[in-house]
């Protein structure tokens, strides 16, 4: 299965390190024509937790992609009327 990450700059662990090692992965599941999980957490056996920007970027972006349509919205409305 696909995991959907965002990696962090200066991260000490890096993903060849966690082939064929046993984790704990936190995130969402999507479902599609390929399934992937978009990561929250990665939790190594050693206990290291790995965090992922991943849902808090794409969250941001939703919200910047809703304010400009209210926006395009709002202005179409007092120029047609």
């Amino acid at each position: 299965m696909k995991l959907h990450h965002l990696p962090l700059w200066g991260l000490s662990v890096t993903p060849q390190e966690l082939i064929s090692r046993q984790i704990i992965v936190t995130g969402w599941l999507r479902r599609r024509a390929t399934p992937w999980i978009d990561i929250q957490t990665l939790e190594t056996q050693n206990g290291k937790t790995i965090n992922s920007p991943h849902p808090i970027w794409f969250t941001v972006l939703a919200v910047i992609a809703q304010a400009c349509g209210a926006y395009i919205m709002l202005t179409a409305q007092s120029v047609g009327g």
